[in-house]
């Protein structure tokens, strides 16, 4: 049987875009827990960087993880980030080792 999979993404805001960078987010985030195959979607402050923030999706397969890069909800939200965030957001996709379809 297939575990979830976790996407991970990593973003540093600028300090003067926090409003705007977390308005978003969230909106992100309540889109997302909504898509099918979306069991969990949450939003995170790093506690040494408070600049960071971690974004913590897990999908049932990997059909849903390309519903939602296809959804124009998260384009949109991407597109929005920009000039927003120091760089660009950093995302990996993580099975589990004892996947079968993993590592």
């Amino acid at each position: 049987m297939n575990q979830p999979i976790h996407v991970v993404g990593l973003a540093e805001y600028l300090p003067e875009r926090e409003t705007e960078v977390l308005a978003i987010l969230r909106k992100l985030a309540e889109q997302t827990r909504r898509e099918p195959g979306c069991l969990r979607y949450d939003v995170y402050r790093d506690t040494k960087n408070a600049l960071q923030l971690h974004l913590i999706a897990v999908f049932i397969d990997d059909v849903a993880i390309q519903r939602h890069v296809e959804a124009p909800y998260r384009n949109a939200a991407l597109a929005a980030l920009e000039g927003k965030i120091a760089g660009s957001m950093a995302m990996s996709v993580l099975r589990p080792v004892d996947d079968s379809t993993g590592v």
